[in-house]
C-alpha cells in the first residue's frame, strides 16, 4: 500500500487514536478484559506494523488504569485493617461509578 492509502485507513479497533474509548471510567473487569483481548491480537502476530504499536500503546494505557484501581483498592483494604493502636478509622470516599 503506498503512503496515500495508509493515511485513509482507519485505525485498528482498540487502538490510541482520537477514536479509541477511554480506558477511565471503566470497571476494572471490562478494562482487564481488553486488556486480555489486545494483549492476544498482538501475540497471534498478524498485524501490520502500525496496528501493533497503536495495539501496544492501548496496552499500557489500559495496564496503567487496571493498576490504578488496583491501588486504590489496596489503599482501601488497609484503611480497614487495624494497626496496633487499634482500628484505623480513615474514610476513602466512592468515586463515581464504584
Amino acid at each position: 500500500a503506498d503512503r496515500s492509502q495508509r493515511s485513509r485507513e482507519k485505525p485498528a479497533p482498540g487502538g490510541s487514536g482520537k477514536a479509541a474509548a477511554s480506558a477511565s471510567g471503566r470497571s476494572f473487569e471490562e478494562a482487564y478484559r481488553e486488556l486480555e483481548e489486545t494483549v492476544r491480537r498482538l501475540e497471534e502476530g498478524n498485524l501490520r506494523l502500525e496496528e501493533s504499536i497503536a495495539l501496544f500503546e492501548r496496552c499500557v494505557e489500559l495496564l496503567k488504569y487496571c493498576q490504578g484501581l488496583l491501588d486504590k483498592a489496596e489503599l482501601r483494604v488497609k484503611a480497614l485493617l487495624p494497626t496496633e493502636e487499634g482500628p484505623r478509622l480513615v474514610d476513602y470516599p466512592l468515586e463515581e461509578g464504584e
